[in-house]
């Protein structure tokens, strides 16, 4: 298993999402814990809010007023 980092932001969103099926699907066999660290190191360098929240909180309060 590699460290999950590749140059291409498209290569690692597909990596991460063929991995995370895998997990839910057929957990055997995976380094969990590896799997957690590289988790853990990737998102320290993660923005702490999705850059969608906004639209989404003014989506949501929209239902809510209805």
């Amino acid at each position: 298993m590699g460290d999950g980092r590749d140059a291409d932001p498209t290569v690692n969103a597909a990596a991460w999402s063929l991995t995370s099926e895998r997990v839910v699907k057929k957990p055997e066999g995976l380094d969990l814990d590896h799997l957690l660290d590289l988790i853990e190191r990737d998102m320290k360098d993660a923005p702490s809010i999705s850059p969608f929240a906004p639209i989404w909180i003014t989506e949501m309060s929209k239902r809510l007023d209805h």
